[in-house]
């Protein structure tokens, strides 16, 4: 008998050790949340949810009347009941240390609760959090958006805000985009037309005169071909700092003549002047 005593002692022993060690996320999953019971419709459903939140615990709100939440909770029903904390003074039950106000919608009184349950760890885990919750101010949110609902900010708000920043900055980016390929345009078609211009007044095409054996008189060359043989347009171009490159057979026979009052630039897509050039209306050689 002594020895049944014994080990039923034991096993006891062991039953209690292997609680303690089981943490609150062992004990409290999905399949079995905490369930919160409170009296009242009241923002301490929030405060509860942020703060099982914070611990990773699943939670299960029960909204019930003052006198049946309590016998729900003496029953088991549930593990933390939001309650004034005088009704349990006598009981088996760890109460936390925060206390909870908060102001009644129906008659603006202020009412203070606490967390009261059976399982210590959990109380003073809900507990911890909540001190630190408060500390960092998200309490005092909570009950602003309690007491005052008509100043809370609507949580879509502020993205609202963003989309609607974003847009603006696109609509400026794309205004932007807009002009600079405009002004790009313009200086293509200003240098077409000056260009269709020189054609225009050409009466036929032979032969072209190459000056300068280099890139650079090459490659206008090859751009300009067609005017540069022109013998009835005296041609030369020079480059953004204004040092010659080429010229045509008509330039050359005008012999040396200032060209500077002539010149006219020639610009990229960027804007940037890239040559000058300059053109001279001439009679052909006899």
């Amino acid at each position: 008998m002594r020895q049944r005593y014994i080990s039923l002692l034991i096993l006891l022993l062991t039953t209690v050790l292997q609680m303690s060690a089981q943490t609150l996320n062992d004990r409290y999953t999905r399949q079995r949340p905490v369930v919160f019971i409170l009296d009242e419709s009241n923002y301490c459903e929030s405060i509860v949810k942020a703060v099982a939140n914070e611990l990773g615990l699943p939670c299960r709100i029960v909204m019930k009347d003052k006198d049946e939440a309590r016998r729900a909770f003496e029953s088991g029903e549930a593990d933390i009941i939001l309650a004034d904390d005088r009704n349990y003074q006598n009981s088996t039950c760890f109460v936390s240390k925060n206390v909870i106000d908060y102001t009644m919608a129906r008659d603006s009184s202020v009412t203070e609760t606490s967390m009261i349950g059976k399982d210590r760890q959990l109380v003073e885990a809900l507990d911890n959090e909540f001190t630190r919750l408060k500390e960092s101010g998200y309490i005092s949110i909570l009950k602003e958006r309690w007491n005052h609902p008509e100043r809370a900010i609507p949580e879509a708000q502020p993205i609202g805000l963003f989309v609607a920043g974003l847009l603006e900055i696109l609509a400026v980016i794309f205004l932007l985009l807009t002009l600079l390929l405009m002004l790009h345009n313009r200086r293509m078609r200003r240098n077409a037309n000056v260009l269709r211009k020189m054609i225009d007044e050409m009466s036929h095409l032979e032969r072209f005169y190459d000056v300068e054996d280099n890139k650079a008189a090459h490659d206008l060359i090859h751009k300009y071909d067609a005017i540069l043989c022109n013998p009835f347009v005296a041609i030369s171009f020079y480059d953004h700092n204004g040092r010659f490159i080429i010229e045509n057979e008509a330039m050359r026979q005008l012999g040396d003549i200032d060209t500077a009052p002539y010149r006219q630039p020639l610009y990229n897509a960027e804007g940037e002047v890239t040559n000058y050039f300059v053109a001279i209306r001439c009679q052909a050689a006899t």
